[in-house]
C-alpha cells in the first residue's frame, strides 16, 4: 500500500470514528485557579480571604478542556499536581439538557445543549 493510499484510508477511519452517531461521552476536570481568584470581585471577595476562596470546594469551574476519556482527567490532574497555580476538585461528566424528555437545542447553534454533572471527587 502507497503512503498515499494509507494517509486517505487513516482520514476516512479518523472522519468515520467523528461522524458516528452513538453517543459520546465528555469529561472534564473543575477547580479553582489562583489568577481567577485574584480577579474575582463582589461580597465573596470582600469577605474572604485569597486563601479561603482557593481552598473551599463551592463555586468551582472548569479549569480542562473537553475530554473523551476519564484516562486523559487523570493524567491533566497529575500535571497540575505539580503546580500550585491550579487546584483540582472533581471531575464531571456531559449530560444532554432536556426539557420534558426532549433533548434542549440551542438557538444559536442548532445542536443540543450540554451541561456538566459532577462525577467523581478528587
Amino acid at each position: 500500500m502507497s503512503a498515499f493510499a494509507w494517509m486517505s484510508r487513516q482520514r476516512q477511519l479518523i472522519a468515520g470514528y467523528f461522524n458516528r452517531k452513538e453517543e459520546v461521552v465528555m469529561y472534564a476536570v473543575f477547580g479553582k485557579s489562583i489568577k481567577k481568584e485574584e480577579q474575582r470581585k463582589g461580597d465573596i471577595a470582600n469577605k474572604l480571604s485569597l486563601s479561603d476562596r482557593y481552598y473551599s470546594n463551592k463555586n468551582a469551574y472548569q479549569i480542562s478542556p473537553d475530554y473523551y476519556s476519564l484516562a486523559r482527567c487523570h493524567e491533566f490532574i497529575e500535571l497540575a499536581k505539580k503546580t500550585h497555580d491550579v487546584r483540582c476538585i472533581y471531575i464531571a461528566q456531559a449530560e444532554k439538557v432536556t426539557v420534558e424528555g426532549a433533548p434542549k437545542i440551542s438557538k444559536k447553534t442548532g445542536k443540543p445543549l450540554f451541561r456538566f454533572v459532577r462525577l467523581t471527587g478528587i
